[in-house]
């Protein structure tokens, strides 16, 4: 019964890893992103 419930609860949190590595990764692009735009917003200012 214990192996089980070991086993049971190492895949939940290999899910969980995942879930949260693939939101990581989505929040990375969102902020590289973000930065982008600020770094045009910034040389368009320049350029005025």
């Amino acid at each position: 019964m214990v192996e089980g419930g070991k086993i049971n609860l190492r895949s939940q949190l290999d899910e969980d890893i995942e879930r949260a590595s693939k939101e990581r990764d989505r929040y990375a692009k969102v902020e590289k992103a973000q930065k982008t735009i600020q770094k045009w917003k910034r040389t368009k200012r320049g350029e005025k």
